[in-house]
């Protein structure tokens, strides 16, 4: 994983005026990465909803559910939009979520993988 840099490393100070640590940090965004939605996260982290959603829109990261809505309102917005530059854009963006979900399925794979392995 690449290093986070300098002001990620620190506290995040959310809007909504919560206090998120590195470690805090680190494990809301390997909980994203391995399928587990906002609503989860917090529980687990003891965080307020909109203190995660916020963390997690900044370094680009989401729930799985959260990524393919975003696919989806993505698609749905293309059809309704009548400049090429725009429909592009949008295409680009679902791409790059589609990516993401493709990464982090990827990735649990890996995981379920080596637990298989562990067992046997």
């Amino acid at each position: 994983m690449a290093p986070r840099t300098s002001w990620k490393r620190c506290r995040l100070r959310t809007k909504w005026g919560g206090m998120m640590n590195e470690e805090q940090m680190e494990m809301a965004e390997r909980m994203a990465r391995d399928g587990n939605t906002i609503e989860q996260i917090r529980k687990e982290l003891g965080l307020e909803w909109n203190e995660v959603s916020d963390y997690l829109n900044s370094i680009d990261a989401t729930s799985w559910q959260g990524a393919k809505n975003i696919i989806t309102y993505r698609l749905n917005d293309i059809r309704s939009e009548n400049d090429q530059a725009a429909r592009e854009k949008l295409v680009d963006e679902a791409d790059k979520w589609v990516d993401y979900l493709y990464d982090n399925a990827k990735h649990m794979r890996d995981k379920v993988d080596l637990a298989r392995k562990a067992l046997d």
